[in-house]
C-alpha cells in the first residue's frame, strides 16, 4: 500500500489544519468550523465551532482559522 505522507515531510509530522465546512439540513445550509483528526485507518471531521446560516465572510474565516490552528499547535 502507497503512503499518503507529503512528498519532502517525515513520515511521522501531522499538519494540523481547521477550515469551514457547510452541511445541508431540511433544505438550509449551516456552517461549521471543522478539523480533521484520524483515527486508525480513518479520518474524522471533529466540530470546532458553530458559524451559524450565514456564509462567513473571508476575515471572519482567517481569523478563526489562525485562532484554532494556533491553538492546536500546543
Amino acid at each position: 500500500m502507497k503512503s499518503r505522507v507529503s512528498e519532502g515531510l517525515h513520515p511521522s509530522i501531522t499538519i494540523k489544519m481547521v477550515y469551514v465546512r457547510a452541511k445541508e439540513i431540511k433544505g438550509k445550509r449551516y456552517y461549521y468550523l471543522v478539523k480533521s483528526k484520524r483515527e486508525g485507518s480513518r479520518v474524522r471531521q471533529i466540530t470546532l465551532k458553530y458559524l451559524g446560516s450565514t456564509h462567513p465572510d473571508e476575515e471572519t474565516i482567517m481569523k478563526l482559522k489562525n485562532k484554532y490552528e494556533k491553538n492546536l499547535k500546543n
